[in-house]
């Protein structure tokens, strides 16, 4: 029974230390959805993320892109976007470019091509050079 209450204790520390790291990220989340809901009335916002053009996916990136956050931050303000009135497109760049996930994705397509297919070339090159007799 004393080494059940040992773990219990551990994994109950454990998790409000989990609680601990996470939580204020729900709070700064909710509270800047709760900003863009109440500061930034419609009617200015429409025109400037609230169509399908090159102008306001531009902006949503750079705006997204300025307010660099976690995930639990951007999905709850792109959110509000949304219900705003911002488009579709415009709001799901706003996402990726806050998290950062074009950079990360950028970095992991370029590492997996540079590995899958120039690495493999070059040293099958460079092999079938070396097997050539003079």
């Amino acid at each position: 029974m004393n080494e059940f209450l040992k773990q219990w204790g551990e994994g109950a520390f454990t998790s409000w230390g989990f609680f601990w790291k996470s939580g204020w990220v729900f709070v700064l989340s909710y509270a800047i959805s709760a900003m863009i809901q109440v500061f930034v009335p419609k009617v200015k916002m429409i025109p400037y993320v609230g169509s399908f053009s090159i102008k306001s996916i531009s902006l949503s990136t750079i705006f997204g892109s300025i307010s660099s956050s976690c995930s639990f931050t951007a999905l709850v303000a792109t959110r509000s976007l949304f219900k705003k009135g911002a488009h579709f497109v415009t709001t799901v760049a706003f996402m990726f470019a806050s998290t950062n996930l074009v950079i990360k994705l950028g970095y992991s397509y370029l590492s997996s091509w540079v590995l899958n297919m120039c690495l493999p070339k070059s040293l099958g090159v460079w092999y079938s050079l070396q097997s050539v007799p003079y």
